[in-house]
């Protein structure tokens, strides 16, 4: 008859084996905590980087204005630009790109 029996795990047993669980859990979620931070050291290294090539970007954009009628400049060149304001108009139904203040009269002073 005790062959039958079910024995069922002390809480001790249980206590263990909820524990190591939880260890394991924390082992994995440091491993996943260490490699978020490796992961935002280098998008904050990128993000440092992007921002020297747009301040270049930017410059060079300034000479192009200087040497183009505003009415020319590629719409390309422009969306690029950090410092260009981009907006929808609905009345023409197109994308307007507007160049900041210092950009206007560029061509007047080149002559």
């Amino acid at each position: 008859m005790s062959e039958n029996i079910i024995k069922f795990p002390s809480k001790a047993k249980q206590r263990d084996a909820i524990k190591m669980r939880l260890n394991t859990a924390i082992n994995t979620m440091d491993k996943y905590y260490e490699a978020i931070d490796d992961i935002m050291q280098e998008m904050a290294r990128l993000e440092e980087e992007v921002e020297k090539v747009e301040a270049d970007y930017s410059q060079v954009l300034r000479e192009y204005a200087k040497l183009t009628a505003s009415d020319e400049l590629e719409s390309r060149f422009l969306s690029y630009d950090n410092q260009c304001d981009i907006h929808w108009d609905g009345d023409t139904n197109s994308i307007v790109f507007k160049l900041p203040d210092e950009f206007e009269g560029l061509e007047e002073e080149e002559e």
